[in-house]
């Protein structure tokens, strides 16, 4: 008996106090074809891409997170998001299979949420840059590219605040990534500047993926540079 890709895992929201279930996709169904500079993946099958079920969504309230959400809210931070989204968010159920656009829409509520409850600004940065994903992948260049720019602006308030410790990402990574979007972004200066600091990082020697992708982006971005 074939065990399906997708199963559901039952959440507790953390505003609402409700229970309920969000389908899940398992490992074992996933399978990449490519692997871009700025980690968008692309699936052989693109209808198990695990980012379309990354987002779990309360069909009570309509509180919409990831695993990387701060879940410590004080009994304002609730009153105030049940006040402000609740009856906006029309109680759409989001807990059988998804599409593309239903992430995107998913992941629209989870920037919500993200913005009511007060997340770091590296969470929202990988909201944003995982919409600029989902975009890419529907070929909705303008989409994109707006996304895309929102996720630069909060990895750099993330750098500069240094909250992106808390959440695990090493330093390594955030400057790549934003060394990375700056390219993306054809601001190919201070994209090379990025790129220099992790090949200079002093801890660089713990990533050398990442310092070698790093090194090559370098390269391109120092002969745009020159065009």
């Amino acid at each position: 008996m074939d065990i399906p890709a997708l199963y559901d895992k039952t959440f507790h929201c953390p505003i609402c106090n409700s229970s309920f279930t969000s389908k899940k996709l398992r490992s074992r169904a996933v399978r990449v074809e490519r692997i871009d500079n700025d980690f968008y993946t692309l699936y052989k099958n693109p209808e198990y891409n695990p980012t379309l079920y990354e987002v779990s969504v309360c069909e009570h309230c309509g509180f919409a997170s990831t695993e990387h959400f701060t879940f410590t809210f004080d009994q304002k931070v609730k009153e105030r998001f049940q006040e402000h989204v609740t009856p906006r968010w029309g109680q759409q159920v989001y807990s059988g299979e998804r599409t593309h656009e239903d992430a995107a829409a998913i992941f629209k509520l989870a920037l919500i949420s993200a913005t009511e409850t007060n997340q770091p600004a590296v969470v929202i940065a990988g909201l944003c840059l995982r919409l600029s994903w989902l975009y890419r992948y529907m070929e909705m260049r303008e989409e994109e590219e707006r996304f895309l720019a929102h996720a630069l602006k909060y990895y750099d308030q993330s750098y500069i605040n240094g909250d992106f410790k808390e959440k695990n990402m090493s330093e390594l990574m955030l400057l790549f990534l934003l060394g990375e979007l700056h390219r993306k972004s054809s601001h190919h200066e201070v994209a090379g500047k990025y790129f220099s600091k992790v090949i200079q990082h002093k801890n660089r020697h713990t990533e050398p993926s990442i310092v070698e992708k790093a090194r090559e982006q370098w390269y391109i971005t120092r002969e745009l540079s020159k065009s």
